[in-house]
């Protein structure tokens, strides 16, 4: 219990200090924490910041606390809390159950927006479970650089932490062997499930992936449960060698590995391949092949020809020989026969396959054309050029004469022509003759081919000389005693000049001087007409023009007498079938037979004066000036309203009916929907709706419409004009049924309806590739094959193999199979050379069968025994040498001897030869390489003696080495120890010419005859612990070969040991 005093004491200590904080910061600093929703994947971690964003001022210290259910989430331990290194603190993960805490601070203030720590959050629960995280501030724990509290403190903030499954379920890539260098190997396509949030995909060593048959990438990216993938990885350039990527998703993954074919044994001989013949080419012309592709080499092939050229993938033509490689195409070249009904051949041989190339030149020339015929014409214009349609020459093998008379001709577009031609094969003529001058004639060109000939006939039209009807547009209110000019008529319809007379008048012809004498006039010419008006008011005068029998009469009539304001009688047409409270115009009438502004007025309605503003007051109409009505048209249908125009004492009414309600919609029709997938929405081609002048109820039965594009509904609505619905219902869940929605709008009704598809369980064909040349137990899968043209699942099954479907496991068991899966065979080639194995799938009763034949036994090879020098041995004292040998199948190889010297052996599998003579002599015999099937021999020599037999070319006289003087390279006060005093040793002895030629003499014997330097070695070795005076009783000649011996191990010591000091 608090003592009452000691409350009195802090209140009274408190006061003062919050008077003076309130006297000296006015502003205190304030901020709002900040944390977003997050996920986090089951199984996982994920760092979480929290931020604080202050505003007006600073922060320098701060406490907070997060809570979080920790059956979803949890902070493990206070290492996963991660504090903004400008804060020291300290952090609590467990401060209770699922609560942390967090109180630091900085000697530097911090503003604006700041990290405060990251929350590493695991996910304990299962996926799909939410927690909410919430960060309350300390009370008062929040400080700026005055040391006072935010004011007023941040409010606790939350956020959303929701678990994610990003762990896919186990998926597996099955490897690929034997697939060739160097190239792009797609994996089985594998489904992407387990997951419920778009996951993070991945892949290493250059390889690429594609989602759902998307474009390759190597690029990270995201990837969806359901989604198909495919990993592309390019194969080694080398053989037997693998090759792995890693796809990673989220937090799994699989390796997808290819490896390459075995090295091949060497084959230049190509599959057979086969040129096709040419026949009936032209004579004396070069011919090119058909282009063949060379297959079933490893390596390249030499190539020749005989007879022609050939080119190599597109190349230069070419007859000398050279060398093609497996997959060139190659084409030959050839000439043909300067000979009718003659062949000329040229052969093509690659790596010893060959086929001849034949070109046979046409027969006897041919220059009879297949009958041709000219399209003859009629009513054609006179005295015009006028071109056939194109014929096209065909059944000739040779240039054929060709001529023309009566005309011209033209080849393939050429220049027009009469003179006498030749003309080819397939050439395209065209026949050009001028028509007759006269009516209803005919012309005719003769045009000959070879010895073949047709006639183009034109005739001409008969001679019209009766226009078409024309017409004068009357003239009103025209000046007394004037000269009138009518509008200008367009003559047409003749083909030949027509008599023209006019009275009353004169006339014009295309503009010409006027005149009223009879004349004739052709077609297309204008003609004006011209009178002279009344010299009274008020009074019409008449022209009458005649062209052949047609006739027509121009009016002219005269002002009215001054000051009459009394116009000629007009009339408006008065509009039925109007739409409701709708603005309607007459027609214009124009204002005549006054010679005086007018009074103008309207009842029921307004007027416009020559196009100007519509008015319904009073006002003023001159001659001439035209009047056009307007009114508003009834609210009601089948009502009339009435518009009186009054000029002058004139009046006339204006009447506009509206029309009759109508609800009876134009009939429509909606679509017919076959073979609709099952159970899947079907919508309808959209009718407008026209006919109708009110709103008309619609309604519809077994289905769904929309509105002008608005939301479906079964219920009933009201349709306007020119509304647009749209049908739509589900498609029935079998097959073969037809579903149907019927649409009545006013009375008028449609049926959609939609047919389901006809089971279907029959695939289409599908086809696998076969292999060749597969190495022997090895297993091979096929090409995948899709699988179409159903829409059931249907039964498969296998003999002889194993099947994957869409990339699953492999089986031999029978399954289902759906439209558009994968299938992949697998099967193991045969133990045998050249034997074919079979696996044969079968997809609802379709099947076919995938191949594989195993390469051809290897022709064997016999092996190669390298050469063997003839060796020399002393008596008593080992000899060895290491025979090699080579085989071109890689066989393995037996080593043994025949006639060999009794103890003499050889190792049968590393070939190392070993023997002890026990007698002088020369001994000769056999060392074998066997295969099992062919062996190879050498003749071995090998000289035994007493002493090494040393090649006179390589006897060195024993020569007492002249001691050079010494070079102080080392001085004497070097300290090297015992290595510079053994160099100074060798350097005084050895370091001159003479030893020097012995080391070169007998370092160069160790190259060509090791078997004589190894003995001189041996005998050195032998005798180098004797005295000087046990050396002097040895043989003079193994004397001299001992310090020989001595005189080269001397001075190749002496190089090492300079080496070392230097």
């Amino acid at each position: 219990m608090k003592h009452p005093s000691k409350n009195v004491i802090m209140a009274t200590l408190l006061i003062p200090s919050i008077l003076l904080m309130g006297v000296q910061k006015v502003y205190a600093a304030t901020g709002s924490l900040l944390i977003n929703d997050f996920q986090v994947s089951t199984g996982s971690a994920i760092n979480v910041p929290v931020s604080v964003n202050v505003t007006g001022g600073d922060i320098t210290s701060f406490s907070i606390s997060i809570t979080y259910d920790e059956s979803v989430i949890d902070i493990l331990t206070d290492t996963n809390i991660i504090l903004n290194p400008l804060f020291t603190g300290t952090v609590v993960a467990s401060a209770g159950p699922g609560i942390s805490t967090i109180t630091a601070s900085t000697l530097t203030p911090q503003t604006g927006t700041i990290e405060l720590a990251d929350l590493g959050f695991s996910a304990v629960g299962a996926s799909g479970a939410t927690a909410t995280v919430t960060v309350t501030p300390g009370s008062g724990s929040f400080v700026d650089s005055a040391a006072a509290p935010f004011n007023p403190e941040p409010t606790p903030v939350s956020a959303i932490a929701t678990l994610v499954d990003t762990t896919p379920d186990a998926f597996s890539f099955p490897a690929q062997n034997n697939v060739s260098l160097s190239t792009p190997i797609d994996s089985a396509p594998i489904t992407i499930t387990g997951i419920d949030v778009p996951t993070p995909i991945s892949i290493n060593n250059g390889a690429e992936y594609s989602i759902d048959n998307g474009p390759f990438t190597s690029a990270a990216g995201i990837v969806n449960n359901n989604q198909t993938v495919i990993v592309r990885l390019t194969s080694s350039p080398n053989y037997s060698t693998t090759t792995t990527t890693f796809l990673r998703v989220g937090l799994g993954g699989d390796d997808f590995g290819v490896t390459t074919i075995s090295d091949p044994a060497i084959d230049t001989v190509p599959d057979g391949f086969t040129f096709v013949n040419q026949v009936n080419v032209p004579l004396n012309v070069a011919v090119d092949s058909a282009p063949i592709t060379v297959a079933g080499t490893n390596s390249p092939s030499v190539i020749n020809v005989t007879g022609g050229e050939y080119s190599i993938n597109g190349g230069v033509f070419t007859s000398a020989a050279g060398t093609v490689e497996n997959g060139n195409t190659v084409i030959v070249r050839l000439l043909s026969s300067p000979d009718f009904l003659t062949a000329t051949s040229a052969v093509l041989n690659i790596g010893g396959v060959a086929d001849d190339f034949r070109v046979t030149t046409l027969a006897q020339p041919d220059t009879t054309p297949d009958p041709f015929t000219f399209i003859d014409q009629i009513d054609a214009a006179i005295n015009t050029a006028i071109s056939s349609s194109p014929i096209m020459v065909t059944g000739i093998n040779t240039l054929t004469p060709i001529t023309i008379v009566g005309g011209e001709y033209s080849i393939n577009g050429a220049a027009f022509t009469s003179a006498d031609g030749t003309v080819n094969n397939n050439d395209s003529v065209v026949v050009r003759q001028t028509t007759s001058s006269s009516f209803s004639s005919i012309t005719e060109t003769l045009l000959t081919v070879g010895d073949f000939s047709d006639i183009f006939s034109i005739t001409t039209a008969a001679e019209d000389a009766t226009p078409d009807p024309f017409i004068f547009i009357d003239q009103a209110d025209v000046t007394l005693s004037t000269p009138i000019d009518s509008n200008a008529v367009a003559v047409a319809g003749i083909n030949s000049p027509a008599p023209i007379t006019i009275t009353g008048g004169e006339y014009s012809i295309n503009g010409g001087a006027f005149t009223s004498a009879g004349g004739t006039v052709n077609n297309g010419e204008a003609v004006t007409v011209r009178q002279t008006s009344s010299a009274s008011f008020n009074t019409t005068t008449d022209v009458i023009l005649t062209i052949g029998v047609i006739s027509d009469t121009f009016s002219v009539i005269t002002v009215g007498q001054p000051g009459d304001t009394t116009p000629n009688p007009f009339s408006f047409i008065d509009q039925t079938d109007i739409a409701l409270s709708t603005s309607i115009e007459s027609g214009a009438i124009t204002v005549s037979g006054i010679t005086a502004p007018t009074p103008i007025s309207v009842v029921g309605g307004e007027y416009s004066i020559n196009g100007g503003a519509f008015t319904s007051v009073d006002g003023i109409v001159n001659n001439g000036e035209s009047v056009i009505v307007r009114q508003t048209s009834s609210a009601s249908f089948t009502t009339p309203t009435t518009a009186t125009l009054s000029i002058g004492g004139i009046s006339d009414d204006f009447t506009v009916t509206t029309a009759a309600e109508d609800t009876l919609p134009d009939p429509f029709t909606l679509s017919t929907i076959t073979e609709a997938p099952l159970n899947t929405i079907e919508t309808s081609n959209t009718i407008t709706v026209t006919g109708i002048n009110s709103p008309s109820p619609a309604t519809i039965t077994g289905g769904e419409y929309s509105i002008n594009g608005g939301p479906y509904t079964p219920d009933p609505v009201l349709i306007s004009q020119n509304d647009t619905v749209t049908v739509r219902l589900t498609s029935a869940a079998n097959f073969a049924t037809t579903s149907t929605a019927t649409l009545t709008i006013g009375g008028v009704s449609s049926i959609f309806s939609v047919t389901t598809v006809s089971e279907d369980s029959t695939p289409d064909q599908f086809i696998f590739v076969d292999q060749t040349d597969i190495t022997l137990s090895t297993i091979v899968d096929s090409n995948p094959i899709n699988v179409t043209g159903i829409n059931v699942a249907v039964p498969i099954s296998i003999v002889g193999g194993e099947y994957s479907i869409s990339g699953g496991a492999f089986t031999s068991a029978g399954g289902t199979v759906n439209n558009s899966e994968t299938v992949t065979v697998r099967q193991t080639s045969s133990a045998s050379f050249g034997a074919t194995t079979t696996a044969t799938l079968t997809i609802s009763g379709i099947n076919d069968n995938f191949d594989m034949t195993t390469i051809a036994q290897p022709i064997n090879g016999a092996p190669v025994l390298g050469a063997i020098a003839t060796q020399n041995a002393l008596v008593n004292s080992a000899v060895t040498f290491t025979a090699v040998a080579t085989d071109p199948n890689g066989d393995t190889l037996t080593f043994s001897l025949a006639n060999a010297p009794t103890g003499a052996v050889i190792d049968p599998v590393a070939g190392v030869f070993s023997w002890t003579p026990s007698a002088i002599g020369t001994f000769t015999f056999d060392v074998i390489a066997s295969d099992a099937t062919a062996s190879d021999t050498e003749s071995v020599t090998i000289n035994v003696s007493e002493t090494p037999q040393i090649p006179a070319a390589v006897v060195v006289p024993v020569v007492v080495p002249v001691v050079a003087p010494a070079v102080a390279s080392i001085n004497d006060n070097d300290h090297c120890g015992d290595t510079c005093e053994k160099y100074k040793e060798l350097r005084k002895k050895y370091r001159n010419d003479e030893s020097k030629k012995i080391y070169v003499t007998l370092k160069e014997m160790k190259k060509s005859d090791p078997t004589s330097f190894f003995a001189l070695e041996a005998i050195y070795r032998n005798h180098r612990d004797l005295s000087d005076r046990e050396l002097k009783m040895l043989d003079p000649k193994i004397q001299s070969q001992f310090k020989l011996f001595k005189s080269y191990d001397g001075y190749k010591n002496y190089r090492n040991l300079k080496e070392r000091v230097h």
